[in-house]
């Protein structure tokens, strides 16, 4: 009313309203931020080392050896609350041991340890095939998965077999377990290992090879 010029306070006001939405867009920025990392989690059973283990890998896995078990040892195994006890300690086994395999594969890698020629996993498939003397839907049904999903595991266990004869054993077999139940349990205490499951502990710590 006195005709002061007032751009102090418009650049006050200015400044808070900045303040402010800077405050809100950061919010939003942390939301989204937290919505996709809880979505990407959502795709994992856990990290090794910040190698994610997919939940789709984790359910095959689990459906192929919870069939196995069926069919050997009858439907019931999975059934009840008892057979909810069986589930939890089988996914907790599958956990550990593809947390194991992960671990054995990245130290291959470093180590400079290659997956088999083609040929050879061509080769170990037939004599899967012709020791089984089974076809390959037999075996498919066998193993609960196709032809392409057994080489993948052949490929992963020549890389882990070469790092435990070379590197790990070094050629001694008369104490192999030992000597590998040592080094991978040192391995798994320097490894970073995160798990989005909630499972039993594990009690040993034997890995799948």
């Amino acid at each position: 009313h006195c005709g002061k010029p007032l751009m102090r306070r418009r650049n006050s006001l200015f400044t808070s309203r900045s303040i402010l939405l800077g405050i809100i867009g950061l919010l939003l920025v942390g939301g989204i931020l937290l919505l996709w990392r809880l979505g990407s989690e959502s795709k994992l059973v856990g990290k090794v080392n910040g190698e994610g283990i997919t939940r789709e890998e984790f359910s095959r896995k689990v459906d192929r050896l919870k069939k196995f078990y069926e069919a050997r040892y009858g439907q019931s195994l999975f059934q009840g609350e008892a057979g909810k006890g069986n589930l939890t300690r089988l996914k907790t086994e599958i956990l550990d041991e593809m947390i194991n395999e992960k671990i054995l594969l990245q130290e291959a890698r470093r180590a400079g340890y290659t997956p088999a020629p083609e040929e050879e996993i061509e080769k170990q498939v037939e004599a899967i095939k012709k020791k089984y003397d089974v076809s390959d839907a037999d075996l498919k049904k066998m193993m609960g998965g196709g032809i392409e999903d057994l080489k993948v595991e052949l490929r992963k266990e020549w890389v882990i077999s070469q790092l435990v004869e070379k590197a790990v054993l070094k050629g001694d077999q008369t104490n192999a377990e030992q000597l590998f139940g040592q080094w991978l349990a040192q391995a798994k205490s320097k490894a970073k290992i995160e798990t989005y499951e909630k499972l039993e502990p594990v009690v040993t710590a034997k890995a799948s090879c």
